[in-house]
């Protein structure tokens, strides 16, 4: 008896509460720059320089999907004809999750600077991990390259993230109440039929 009342219980624990771990998201991303010379011009590349400089990133266009926990790329940035670098501006990548349905979240931005000295270009986010949303959970995406630099030795770097953390909701008060009601009927229902002296009694 205690064997079927534990297996019941299991059951129900299933259904009340869904699974958090082990979660797969699907998502694509862009990202452009934007000159504080003209903020409003947003392009996947920017002019860094008088010798033809300039910094790419090429973005994640087709939906790719992870699991919490792992590390991904969301795209990668190219430095093409490294030389005398005066830059200074903004990157923002907008990351669109598909999966799960619904997910709202800010794009990361970040300060990209030319530097003459290296001949270089970091590209430094400022956000903490950012928290997305979704109906009935949230999971946070944690960049793991940050700053991102590249230069004449280094001309192409990319931009690894990985899922730190998933929660998932619990039924709202009056969902809750009825799956346990449901519950409890379903555990008199199964009592009744199994149990040989309620049998005995009726006959």
């Amino acid at each position: 008896m205690h064997l079927r009342l534990s297996v019941l219980l299991m059951l129900l624990g299933l259904a009340l509460v869904p699974s958090a771990l082990g979660e797969s998201y699907t998502f694509t991303d862009s990202g452009c720059f934007s000159s504080i010379v003209s903020p409003s011009n947003c392009s996947s590349s920017a002019s860094l320089g008088v010798t033809n400089t300039s910094l790419s990133f090429t973005g994640v266009s087709s939906p790719s999907t992870v699991s919490s926990g792992t590390s991904f790329s969301l795209g990668s940035f190219t430095l093409s004809n490294p030389g005398l670098l005066v830059y200074l501006g903004s990157f923002t990548l907008d990351v669109d999750f598909t999966n799960p349905a619904g997910t709202n979240g800010s794009p990361l931005v970040a300060a990209v600077l030319g530097n003459i000295f290296i001949n270089g270009a970091s590209v430094v986010f400022s956000p903490s991990p950012q928290v997305f949303t979704y109906p009935g959970g949230s999971f946070t995406l944690q960049l793991l390259t940050d700053p991102v630099s590249v230069n004449g030795w280094n001309s192409t770097a990319q931009l690894e993230a990985k899922i730190v953390s998933g929660a998932v909701s619990m039924p709202e008060g009056s969902s809750l109440a009825m799956l346990g009601i449901s519950g409890l009927v379903l555990a008199g229902a199964f009592f009744k039929k199994h149990n040989p002296l309620a049998t005995n009694r009726a006959c």
